[in-house]
């Protein structure tokens, strides 16, 4: 119940932040629609690459718990520092670590989730 409540806050937060970040990035610091598009790439690469690597770790450990609540406080903290940003290179760092935990924390969460279900 724990973890759902959290994956849904997440998701909310994301959610939240992500569709204004475009106008966040071109209103406010005066960023170009590539910085845009390199920000969102560099940050969905991100997520994707990681994912794969989180779920053979968490496999090969066997500790999926640890894992996923890294990736939650990671989130937690990066989302943040978008807001505070003041140069888009600030926005670019923060949603690759926003992302990096997306990933990190995506395949040990789903596998928590497909254990406490039962058969």
């Amino acid at each position: 119940m724990l973890l759902a409540l959290a994956s849904l806050f997440a998701d909310i937060s994301t959610e939240m932040l992500y569709p204004i970040l475009p106008i966040f990035l071109t209103q406010t610091l005066h960023a170009s629609g590539s910085v845009v598009g390199l920000v969102d790439g560099i940050a969905q690469a991100t997520q994707n690459i990681v994912q794969g690597f989180s779920g053979w770790l968490s496999d090969r450990l066997q500790k999926r718990k640890p894992i996923a609540l890294i990736g939650y406080f990671l989130a937690s903290i990066a989302k943040p520092l978008i807001g505070v940003a003041t140069v888009w290179p600030m926005v670019l760092g923060a949603r690759f670590v926003d992302r990096l935990a997306a990933g990190f924390r995506s395949a040990p969460r789903d596998a928590l989730l497909a254990s406490s279900v039962a058969d």
